[in-house]
């Protein structure tokens, strides 16, 4: 890595930490159980309850503005599951709106990915939280994709198995996990 590039990293660094962390007050415990169904109408129960918990469906942010739709969530649950996951949808305005940008990514088609990162207290825990923004073919940006939780990203590259969203947008271990172990 290049003295440049450690810079940036290192400022990110310092941004994501001094980001003050955003207490998610639904507990894991207090989920639905249709999040552990397998059911056509789990999923549609899901989405429904998910998109409900959401506070405000269009957020400023860093990027501009950002359109939570019940596809986005849809999409988001598609990729993964589970009760923690489940948990940050009542503060995801808040999670886009006060996230910095620590990657875009340009794909093939001419689209941009966005990748945001915040801190959240969740059960008494400090997590860092990575959500994927996604650019339409009208160039409108919308959650869509992933939310990733990890307690701890210190010497670890990989999602662990508990607590973290099951399948991961490629980017955003490698990039957080950058971002925290820098300088370390």
């Amino acid at each position: 890595m290049t003295s440049q590039e450690i810079n940036q990293i290192t400022s990110l660094k310092e941004q994501l930490e001094s980001l003050i962390p955003i207490i998610v007050l639904v507990n894991p415990n207090d989920v639905p159980s249709f999040f552990d169904g397998k059911t056509n109408e789990d999923r549609k129960m899901r989405v429904m309850w998910a998109y409900d918990q959401v506070q405000r469906k269009n957020v400023g942010s860093v990027i501009g503005a950002v359109e939570i739709t019940k596809t986005g969530i849809n999409n988001s649950l598609f990729h993964g599951h589970n009760r923690y996951k489940a948990c940050l949808f009542s503060v995801l305005d808040q999670l886009i709106e006060g996230g910095i940008l620590v990657h875009s990514l340009k794909e093939k088609d001419g689209r941009y990915n966005y990748i945001l990162a915040n801190r959240i207290k969740l059960v008494e825990d400090d997590q860092y939280v990575g959500i994927v923004i996604k650019e339409d073919h009208k160039g409108n940006k919308y959650y869509t994709h992933t939310i990733f939780q990890k307690k701890i990203w210190k010497a670890k590259s990989q999602a662990a198995k508990q607590n973290d969203t099951p399948k991961l947008h490629p980017d955003i271990s490698k990039v957080i996990y950058s971002i925290l172990n820098v300088n370390d």
